[in-house]
């Protein structure tokens, strides 16, 4: 049975996150990181991100995807580039030695997944006053208990909280919270007008054109319940 991964590596979209690139640029632009710097990227999709960091900051970046298909497309897309290394795998189950990165970035992944477990983990992975980029689904509340188990249980979500509780959640892991964006800092009417690049499989499968259509009339019904927020924080 197809997944929301699934469906996203199959049309392979390249800004299935929200806020897109306009986010990212905005971000790492306002929190620039050392030239040179050893870049950890979590959910690397197609690898775009990865690259922008690598030719900005001439960083050396390892680009962690769980899904295969999503890897290889990467790899011919930005693969000639020396310092990206993509790589397939569960970021749960990799194992980087301790003080190994100026900068994870974690871009509509860490709700997926142990969100307690990965903050640990990412704190361990972190040098001292490394930074760590998160951008995260956020729950505004209004809907029925079924309805948000619907929403959760389309996309995968293990949970999605609400903006307030991100401070306490970072603090409790020892990190040091510099700064939230809320989606109104960011100016996405050119992305939001402008229909996604795609890395098309050479067909779509029925059930996974069934699925698109889930997920557009999904967000379309229950968009306004839920946002996204953008984290900075610091080792």
């Amino acid at each position: 049975m197809v997944n929301y991964t699934d469906m996203l590596a199959a049309y392979g979209i390249a800004k299935a996150r929200p806020g897109g690139m306009t986010s990212t640029n905005k971000v790492l632009l306002e929190n620039p990181l050392p030239n040179h710097a050893h870049v950890l990227e979590v959910g690397c999709g197609l690898g775009d991100t990865s690259k922008f960091i690598a030719d900005k900051f001439q960083a050396t970046v390892k680009a962690v995807d769980a899904h295969e298909k999503m890897i290889k497309k990467a790899k011919k897309r930005h693969g000639t580039s020396d310092n990206i290394s993509f790589i397939h795998s569960d970021i749960t189950s990799k194992n980087f030695p301790n003080d190994s990165f100026d900068a994870i970035l974690c871009e509509s992944v860490l709700s997926f997944n142990d969100i307690n477990h990965l903050l640990q983990t990412f704190y361990q992975w972190l040098k001292p006053k490394g930074k760590l980029f998160l951008l995260e689904p956020v729950y505004h509340g209004g809907l029925t208990k079924e309805e948000f188990y619907q929403y959760k249980n389309f996309y995968g979500f293990s949970e999605i909280h609400a903006s307030d509780s991100w401070p306490t959640l970072l603090k409790k892991y020892h990190f040091h919270l510099l700064k939230i964006y809320n989606s109104t800092e960011f100016s996405l009417e050119v992305e939001e007008d402008t229909f996604p690049e795609m890395v098309l499989d050479p067909s779509i499968p029925e059930d996974v054109q069934k699925l698109m259509e889930s997920h557009i009339q999904l967000n379309e019904n229950l968009i306004a319940y839920f946002d996204f927020i953008y984290i900075v924080s610091e080792k």
